[in-house]
């Protein structure tokens, strides 16, 4: 058939045009809200049949449950919904020697799409041939029902001339979707064979996925297909009718939309499936053959559905081919896969099949290709081989919730959806263009974007990003954290500021340059944007003052890049007079005193990954970096106090008791932009332990901590000293921006995620004393003569510092005190690193542990459980390594690494059996002979 002129505007009345709609289950029109699927978002497999024993067919397509049985399932709604998703994800689930009743095989049909979203109006299909007007039965009782579609060959044979021992017959031409002539077509449909040839091969039916076929389309082609529709028909039934005097069923066929006796449809040609989100070649098959591609030329029509059906049908490797046994049951998507029977016996073949109505096709534009998603959808729900770790919560991730409640309502929450990057194409025009609506706005000062000053500019940014989803961070807490360096991509944070666009569009890619420039090349990257960074164990104290290139690094968004001579300082809010201030007139020592500090500054997450192993706490928009124990560096800075500078404004007036200090990164939080905003109390100022830094070490500061100007917040956390200052604002309370009220909060260990409001939580301004080993390492092979070489650091916050390091090798019952003069000299804001020689005797498996008592007596409590909170900040437990012993000033040790070195075997790693006797059988029965008896009888 020739589809409507592509020369004209609008086709002919009798083809009706399909909307496109950009939402996904959304068709524009109120009457066609009454087709669509209810869902919002794409459904998550639970986890609930993996008590079943299961494999798939082939990598793409098809699953298979060999011992499942379909009445079970049916007993628990829970498991039908992942039935549901499992098949919508690998398009056929076969299920052996199932036997199931009609009835419960039209229960299962209804419930399939009942519990994945599909409309109200959608019922089971009344094939347009009706059964019982032909007075075919369902069962061997007589039983009639124009809700089964009888597939059988015989029938097949006389209405449709398949099945026929025909050598000119094609193959491919049964490749076909159910129903698709219908303007609602099927989204599941259930085929239980009961009848099959006998004594002879043949009868097998293969399906083909259409998420593959989509996928193999170049992208101009999916462009392309993705634009168009396509006429589906099928004139058999009405040449059937009148060729054998059939009445055909009119009516409602399973849905108010399917009625009349055209048995043509408009669909997209590429269809999304609301179970998965995936995209999928709809058009397809003799139903497609049997009408057109709209919008197009004739020829162009017929190239394209020959396309589209060699993609199907040529390409093996999509498909699933199953071989049926009696009373087999296959379940597949409509929605998603093609299916066809081999024409390959004369045999008798039949089966009752169920059909359920879906929703009316649509094609989402922010939809996804199953090729980024399937694969690990289906090992993260199904894999049957990892179950172990999931058991022993090593892919805790995956692990379901457990309802205990019992009584009332089962509890339900539903599981994270993981998507992928879209956009609302339109909606973020409608906000206007984002080069101009954030473009630059001072000269010299690249990568930032002032959003205090001006809320509308906020609003429309969050406009944007509500326009568009975003990809999840990578798990990390839950299960193994990637070997990889940097270890964290944070491809949220750089989406984020590409979709906000303007100037914080090459913001993650120049911060990075920034990191490579200015950092040690042997750093550990834990999250490469926004860039969090610490040096390795080995240099973390290798001097008592951290070299710039090895500080540790905390940003909390992009590097702005801002030239000395174009910044400038702001001072206002309750201040008697607020000023402005360029870098030249705050080193001018004849107006502000210059100040020199020795600081360490560390992280409230130093150490953070000693409670990730334990048990995993918050995640959050900007992921909680697995720091170890670098997360803290000394340096001397150079610079004036703000207690100064608030004095050169006149002082401040009555009710200031905060500055707000604002650092010119811009900062996200729940689809919100911001300028990075903390605040320290006045009493802090006041007492000259804030300064306004320009130089680090000696030099100006580095780009990557805060050039040109920067605040160091003596004893507190390093959240607090803010980078790339341009503002501070005196304030009556503690400011209210997300970082101060929101984050870096000290929770009591009940709380989390079911229960944490941020007033729970105390906001976390001094350090308490801690300390680290930072060599050995833990699980590290240390040979040695009796004593471990040890070497760490302790410091403490408030301006205390560590009077006395600790040690023990036997987990914390002995104690030995690091000397003075092995310790670095004191300074009130600084840490003290230290060496000492451990007494160890003990051979094998030892636990050693480090703790600090600082000038107030403070000390480590001693284990991490007592340090574990929601938040994961502030581990300050004692910190515990297991090395494993070998202490060479015993003989028998002595003798045995003489024996490893001379035959050259490894001792490490100690799970390496040994490549040499470790005793020969002379030696082994003279043992036994000079320690006789081996074994007693009594």
């Amino acid at each position: 058939m020739a589809p409507p002129s592509a020369d004209v505007d609008t086709a002919p009345a009798s083809v009706p045009q399909q909307a496109l709609p950009s939402k996904l289950g959304i068709v524009p029109g109120a009457a066609a809200k009454t087709h669509v699927s209810t869902l919002t978002k794409p459904l998550v497999y639970s986890g609930s049949l993996d008590e079943y024993k299961s494999f798939d067919v082939t990598p793409v397509i098809g699953r298979e449950y060999p011992e499942a049985r379909l009445v079970d399932i049916l007993k628990d709604d829970a498991k039908i919904k992942d039935l549901a998703i499992q098949v919508s994800q690998r398009g056929v689930v076969f299920f052996r020697n199932q036997g199931i009743s009609v009835d419960d095989q039209k229960t299962l049909g209804r419930k399939l799409g009942e519990l994945t979203g599909k409309p109200e109006t959608s019922k089971l299909h009344r094939h347009a041939l009706s059964n019982s007007k032909r007075g075919i039965a369902v069962d061997g009782e007589g039983r009639l029902d124009d809700e089964i579609s009888v597939i059988s060959s015989e029938q097949n044979r006389k209405y449709y001339k398949r099945f026929t021992n025909n050598s000119k017959r094609i193959s491919s031409e049964g490749w076909h979707a159910d129903i698709t002539f219908e303007q609602v077509p099927s989204d599941y449909a259930i085929l239980q064979i009961h009848t099959v040839p006998e004594d002879t091969a043949g009868g097998d039916t293969l399906w083909a996925s259409g998420y593959e076929a989509y996928d193999r389309l170049s992208p101009a082609i999916q462009k392309l297909a993705e634009s168009l529709t396509a006429t589906h028909h099928q004139p058999n039934f009405v040449n059937i009718s009148k060729e054998h005097g059939l009445e055909l069923i009119n009516e409602d066929r399973g849905s108010p939309e399917n009625t009349g006796l055209d048995f043509k449809a408009v669909h997209p040609v590429i269809r999304t499936n609301p179970v998965t989100g995936w995209k999928s070649l709809f058009a397809a098959g003799h139903q497609v053959a049997a009408g057109y591609i709209n919008d197009v030329t004739e020829r162009e029509s017929e190239i394209l559905k020959a396309y589209f059906l060699e993609l199907i049908s040529n390409n093996h490797d999509l498909q699933v081919r199953f071989k049926w046994n009696k009373n087999d049951v296959a379940i597949w998507d409509n929605r998603s896969v093609f299916h066809t029977a081999t024409n390959d016996y004369e045999g008798k073949r039949q089966g009752n099949r169920v059909v359920s109505i879906g929703e009316k096709p649509y094609y989402d534009a922010n939809s996804s290709s199953s090729s980024h998603f399937s694969t690990k959808s289906i090992m993260e729900s199904v894999n049957r081989p990892d179950e172990w770790k999931i058991e022993q919560g090593l892919s805790g991730a995956k692990l379901p919730f457990l309802d205990q409640t019992g009584g009332g309502e089962a509890i339900t929450i539903a599981a994270h959806t993981w998507g992928g990057f879209t956009k609302d194409e339109a909606a973020i025009k409608a906000v206007g263009n984002p080069d101009k609506l954030f473009a630059r706005e001072l000269e010299g000062w690249k990568g930032y974007v002032e959003w205090e000053k001006y809320p509308e500019k906020k609003a429309k940014a969050h406009k944007i990003l509500k326009a568009q989803t975003f990809p999840p961070n990578a798990e990390f807490q839950m299960g193994p954290i990637p070997d990889t360096n940097p270890v964290l991509p944070g491809t949220h944070w750089k989406l984020w500021h590409h979709a906000v666009g303007g100037e914080l569009t090459d913001v993650p890619e120049d911060s990075w340059k920034t990191v490579l420039k200015e950092k040690h090349p042997d750093m550990l990257h834990l999250l490469q944007f926004p860039y969090n960074g610490e040096p390795p164990k080995r240099l973390v104290t290798s001097k008592p003052i951290t070299p710039n290139p090895l500080h540790f690094v905390r940003n909390h968004g992009g590097i702005p890049l801002i030239e000395k001579d174009k910044w400038s300082l702001t001072l206002d809010g309750l201040v008697a007079n607020p000023k402005s201030y360029t870098l030249d007139d705050l080193m001018d020592e004849s107006k502000f005193p210059r100040m020199e500090k020795l600081v360490t500054i560390q992280c409230s997450g130093t150490r953070r990954i000693e409670q990730i192993s334990l048990y995993p706490g918050q995640g959050d928009e900007v992921p909680q970096a697995p720091w170890a124990e670098g997360a803290i560096g000394t340096a001397k800075y150079v610079g004036i106090s703000l207690k100064k500078v608030v004095k050169d404004c006149g002082g401040l007036l009555n009710g200031a008791k905060h500055l707000e200090l604002y650092g010119a990164e811009t900062y996200f939080k729940s689809d919100e932009v911001m300028n990075y905003l903390v605040s320290v109390p006045w009493s802090k100022v006041k007492a000259n332990e804030v300064i306004l830094a320009w130089e680090m070490n000696g030099e100006p500061l580095p780009k990557i901590h805060g050039y040109p100007l920067r605040v160091v917040v003596l004893g507190y956390i390093g959240a607090r000293s803010v980078k790339w200052l341009y503002r501070i604002k005196a304030i009556e309370d503690p400011s209210i921006a997300p970082v101060q009220s929101k984050e870096y909060l000290y929770f009591n260990q009940q709380v989390g995620k079911h229960n944490q409001r941020p007033t729970d939580g105390i906001q976390i301004q001094e350090m308490p004393v801690s300390s680290a080993i930072m060599s050995p390492w833990t699980k590290q092979v240390v040979i040695h003569n009796g004593k471990i070489r040890c070497k760490g650091w302790a410091y403490s916050g408030g301006g205390r510092w560590p009077e006395r390091v600790e040690l023990s090798a036997d987990g914390g019952f002995s104690w030995y005190a690091v000397p003075n003069k092995n310790m670095s000299a004191k300074h009130k804001w600084t840490w003290r690193t230290w060496e000492f020689d451990l007494p160890c005797d003990v051979e094998g498996w030892v636990e050693i542990v480090c703790r600090c008592w600082d000038n107030s007596l403070n000390t480590q409590p001693l284990n991490i459980r007592a340090a574990w909170n929601w938040g994961l900040h502030v581990t300050s437990s004692a910190h515990r390594i297991s090395v494993y012993s070998v202490n060479n000033s015993r003989a028998i040790t002595k003798k045995r690494l003489a024996e490893f070195k001379k035959t050259g075997s490894p001792l490490a790693p100690l799970t390496w059996p040994e490549e040499f006797q470790t005793q020969t059988w002379e030696e082994y029965k003279k043992y036994w002979k000079e320690n006789e008896p081996r074994d007693v009888d009594d």
